[in-house]
């Protein structure tokens, strides 16, 4: 039996419902249950109890569960994992902050767990831990599933242990996990960990906030890990940790355009592994003991197979500022696994690191203990640095190190000034110039004892500029490559009177021209120009996402790209003689259709389209020609089933088609009565050979 809507669940009356009554509360509906049902997901403060399910978009939220604001939802919680409720890809949406006080909550298969309006989802770990649960030795709050999602989530630890002193306590764990997403999330707390995946493949990490722990991020026999625009920061050891014991090791890791900054260890430490991988378009800043740690350890207890190996590693357009050690390489063997006929490939090699920035005074490019074959290619070193540093611990004679020195001095060594002349505000200085007797020059121009510009020129030609405000704070700065050392010939950065970066324009060698413009330090536009003509230009909007964007063409062709969400959504292509392309994309990105019509009439057809499934693959391919004839292929699981082609006199023509996509059956339906049969069928075995031919006579 259904009801009349009511506006608010606490106004459903207690008495006269009948258990399968259908409910509707605001936009939602719910079915009464049993006052026995241990399954129930809502229960109201009369007594009443409800079912509720996900909205036609797969979505429950926890005002739809009547949790309230601040309210301690680890009870409730469990109940309704434990009811199935979430299975079967449930998006979980918080619309208000709640607390969480239990241990090792396992979340089912294709599940999401997002926020909205600010909620958090704050963990109290003041209780006792459950050491030794069902899914682990170790006190993990929660555990993830295969192909779940953390989105825009905000996760806070409290009442773990004081700043500063490392804590037991866990946060996420993804065993067996595959295709998990952590994105647009924050983790915060001093915890031992806040996320770790284990035996599991192709993590995806990004626009994420990792601040605080031991170990931020821990990957454990991982194979494929995507980690872009995330900060790993103030953590009490490592932000990304590779662990050993695991039987694969972690390899194929990408890294990109990521921030590592004050870190009291290393921003990235591998003893686990890091074969296969890539740090690419970041910056590591003052970590304690150095940017990345790369170990191979060998132990008896714990075996380190070949896939554990760090080898086959490129760091690439990276920048390191502030550090004792930036790259170090430590090969470590306790056991005697390293003997003379395997020392090569046991032992740390294959790094390569090109086209980065090594900043500061202090420390070592590389510090190589027992490893070989490390490579730098392009790099730039502004301050004072030692290149390399080798340590060999008895095994490995130094000259068995192998150790490239290629271009690691390339461009030149800079010593920066930070310390002026004193200057005699009677005797104002216009200019101070000085030459350095390795070549190159340092100008400064001052106005009324202010310095408002300077000039360096390093003896490979390259040339800094710089402009100063009233403050003597750098509000511009152009670099020019003279040395071409860099893929750009010259780049300038703008600043605005916060110190945030206002415009960036790059010209590279290609003839690349690009032009970013930020608001309040946030990016707000980019225009890509290329030699060929072609324009590329985004806009951002507050939250540093796309919105919409525009390519144009020399020969006036011009697309135009839709974006919800920072996601790509649709784009539509109108080419110069008029021909228009549009395609589809639904809210993951994953292409839904794509629609080509022929408005210059160059093409045989009008209209031709494809339709994607849910995955992405291919579930239908039609086109509508000028003779008025149709063509419509259809695909099941990406694979051909059926083709129907419709003459424009009204014959029909049908194809069907095997699972594997070869011809089984072709049906001729003579619509139009030309023929002296109204339809012909011919069968084909699997090799593709007609088997069978068959009339239906006029």
């Amino acid at each position: 039996m259904s009801f009349a809507a009511f506006t608010d669940l606490e106004s459903l009356p207690s008495t006269g419902l009948s258990v399968d009554d259908v409910l509707t509360v605001g936009t939602y509906d719910y079915v009464v249950a049993d006052t026995a049902a241990a399954d129930f997901h809502v229960e109201l403060s009369n007594g009443l109890k409800l079912y509720t399910s996900p909205s036609a978009g797969g979505v429950v939220t926890s005002r739809q569960l009547n949790w309230q604001a601040d309210e301690d939802i680890t009870t409730r919680f469990q109940q309704i994992v434990d009811s199935g409720l979430l299975s079967g890809g449930v998006e979980f949406r918080l619309e208000d902050s709640v607390v969480f006080k239990w241990h090792s909550l396992q979340f089912p298969d294709d599940f999401t767990l997002s926020a909205v309006n600010g909620a958090r989802l704050i963990v109290d770990d003041s209780l006792d831990f459950l050491i030794g649960d069902d899914n682990d030795l170790y006190p993990f709050t929660f555990h993830l599933g295969a192909r779940n999602t953390l989105k825009d989530l905000d996760v806070i630890w409290i009442d773990t242990e004081p700043e500063g002193v490392i804590s037991n306590i866990h946060g996420f764990r993804g065993a067996y996990s595959d295709d998990s997403r952590i994105v647009g999330s924050r983790f915060e707390g001093n915890i031992e960990m806040f996320v770790a995946f284990h035996q599991t493949t192709n993590i995806t990490i990004e626009d994420s906030v990792f601040d605080g722990a031991y170990w931020q991020v821990r990957l454990g026999g991982v194979d494929g890990a995507n980690i872009t625009s995330s900060v790993f920061q103030n953590a009490l050891g490592d932000g990304i940790k590779t662990a050993l014991g695991d039987a694969t090791g972690t390899r194929n890791v990408t890294v990109e355009a990521s921030l590592f900054i004050d870190n009291a260890r290393d921003g990235i430490d591998t003893t686990g592994g890091f074969r296969d991988s890539v740090v690419r378009d970041s910056f590591f800043v003052s970590n304690g003991v150095s940017a990345m740690d790369f170990k191979t350890p060998y132990k008896a207890n714990r075996p380190l197979l070949d896939e554990q190996m760090n080898t086959n590693i490129v760091i690439e357009n990276t920048e390191f500022y502030d550090h004792g050690n930036n790259i170090v390489l430590t090969t470590t063997d306790y056991d005697g696994t390293i003997t003379p006929e395997n020392v090569d490939w046991r032992t740390i090699h294959n790094i390569t690191v090109r086209d980065s920035v090594f900043a500061g005074d202090r420390g070592k490019i590389f510090f190589v203990k027992d490893s070989h074959g490390v490579y730098g290619e392009n790099l730039t070193l502004l301050g004072r640095f030692h290149h390399f540093r080798t340590e060999s611990f008895g095994w490995l004679e130094p000259y068995d190190l192998n150790l490239e020195e290629s271009d690691l001095s390339q461009g030149g060594v800079w010593t920066p000034v930070t310390d002026f002349r004193a200057l005699d505000l009677d005797n104002p200085v216009t200019t101070y110039e000085t030459l350095f007797d390795t070549g190159g020059s340092l100008r400064l121009s001052f106005e009324n004892a202010r310095i408002v510009a300077s000039r360096a020129e390093d003896a490979s030609g390259d040339i800094r500029t710089e402009t100063y405000d009233a403050f003597g704070e750098c509000d511009s700065f152009t670099f020019y490559d003279g040395s071409d050392t860099q893929v750009w010939t010259s780049q300038s950065v703008d600043f605005d009177a916060s110190g945030n970066r206002e415009r960036v324009e790059r010209l590279f060698d290609d003839g690349r021209h690009v032009v970013n413009n930020f608001d309040d330090g946030t990016m707000s536009d980019r225009t890509v120009s290329k030699p060929s003509g072609q324009v590329i230009s985004t806009i951002y909007g507050p939250d540093g996402a796309p919105v919409s964007g525009e390519i144009t063409w020399a020969d006036g062709t011009r697309e135009v790209i839709e974006y919800t969400d920072g996601i790509v959504t649709g784009r539509v292509r109108t080419e110069a003689d008029g021909d228009i392309t549009t395609q589809v994309f639904d809210a993951t990105g994953t292409r839904q259709s794509i629609v080509r019509e022929d408005i210059s009439d160059s093409e045989d057809w009008s209209v031709f389209r494809h339709v994607f499934g849910p995955d992405g693959s291919r579930s239908q391919l039609s086109v509508d020609y000028d003779d008025g004839s149709t063509s419509v292929l259809n695909y099941v699981n990406g694979v051909k089933s059926e083709r129907i082609f419709t003459e424009a006199d009204g014959d029909v023509m049908t194809l069907t088609f095997r699972e594997d996509g070869t011809r089984e059956r072709i049906v001729f339906e003579d619509v139009s009565d030309s023929q002296d049969w109204d339809m012909l069928t011919r069968t084909f075995d699997a090799t593709g050979t007609l088997i069978g031919t068959d009339f239906v006579w006029d």
